[in-house]
């Protein structure tokens, strides 16, 4: 049970804000482009995919992800100890003898966020609107792999647009992510329907437009989106690092203290929520970490990152969290 359910997505719940928060502050409730680009020194500092340099190859780039993103470089004859995977079957069938392909990652990665912005996303008792946090999210992941001279593309999902772009590079691409972020952070348009199907298109897209060896994260709330984000992870999880950033409020893991809370929907309908009762205040919180778990294992069966985020959080001490978390994959 949940307040979504019990209520509607379009009703709203008056929780007095926690002490120090600043409800009525643009900061927390919208993002500016200005803002946006105030993170890029922030970013950094992250190191969401490490780098070194390496001998054999040259000093090609290196990542803590899986080894995709893998350009050919040579062809030699077969030694044992290697990756029969790699067997070159048509210079081996040729020649007559063993021959394994040698490749090098290349020395840029393409980085591509995909970022939830619906109406339901525009919402926060504590710290800032989930809309946001997910901006500012996506922002540092986009300054950081900027950073590094690594492509940059993605996905905003909003009422005020459907926004895409291919991974590119330079601060100007950036920027163009940046506004889209700041326009969809901005929307006040009200869903006419829900866009559930939408977000679970926009999901379904990325398996056929995310190229091997692609850096990905996805960030929403995901409430609606348990079996397109498995899917999707099943798809492309063999081929690409996967982030999952799920974000959520206070109020969705825990109802608040025991007492009668006014509630309203933009139809200036009112109604009362008691939350005295105990076992409801359980089952609430039991359902929210039965979701949490859930997306948490299926990222962790398809070797995916996942990171919780609430809105009361700093999100860059968040992906300073998940820094260095998953170890490189040779090729296959």
């Amino acid at each position: 049970m949940s307040l979504r359910s019990l209520l509607g997505p379009a009703w709203r719940v008056s929780v007095p804000p926690a002490a120090g928060s600043r409800p009525g502050a643009s900061s927390a409730v919208r993002v500016s482009l200005a803002d946006l680009v105030r993170l890029a020194p922030q970013a950094r500092q992250l190191e969401l995919w490490h780098s070194r340099r390496g001998v054999e190859d040259g000093g090609a780039h290196h990542t803590m992800f899986k080894g995709r993103g893998m350009e050919f470089a040579e062809t030699r004859p077969y030694q044992p100890g290697d990756d029969i995977r790699h067997i070159d079957w048509r210079v081996t069938a040729r020649s007559g003898r063993a021959h394994t392909k040698l490749f090098r990652e290349e020395r840029e990665r393409p980085v591509f966020v995909w970022v939830d912005c619906r109406p339901h996303m525009h919402f926060a008792t504590r710290g800032s609107f989930k809309s946001v946090l997910a901006a500012r999210l996506a922002a540092l992941v986009a300054w950081a792999a900027h950073a590094r001279g690594d492509r940059v593309g993605g996905n905003v999902l909003s009422t005020a647009q459907d926004y895409a772009q291919e991974p590119g590079r330079g601060r100007q691409n950036v920027l163009r992510l940046l506004r889209a972020l700041e326009l969809a952070c901005a929307s006040t348009i009200a869903e006419r329907a829900p866009m559930s199907q939408a977000a679970e298109g926009s999901l379904t897209s990325l398996r056929h437009t995310v190229r091997p060896g692609t850096i990905v994260f996805l960030i929403g709330d995901f409430h609606d989106l348990e079996a397109a984000v498995t899917g999707l992870l099943a798809q492309i999880s063999t081929h690409s690092d996967v982030t999952l950033c799920c974000l959520h409020d206070p109020l969705e893991a825990a109802l608040p203290p025991a007492g009668i809370y006014p509630v309203s929907s933009p139809g200036g309908e009112i109604a009362d929520l008691d939350t005295a009762n105990t076992a409801w205040r359980v089952e609430y919180a039991a359902r929210f970490q039965q979701r949490m778990q859930t997306l948490r294992d299926a990222a962790r069966q398809h070797r995916a990152r996942f990171l919780e985020v609430s809105t009361t959080d700093d999100p860059l001490l968040a992906l300073r969290a998940i820094a260095g978390t998953v170890a490189a994959r040779s090729a296959g």
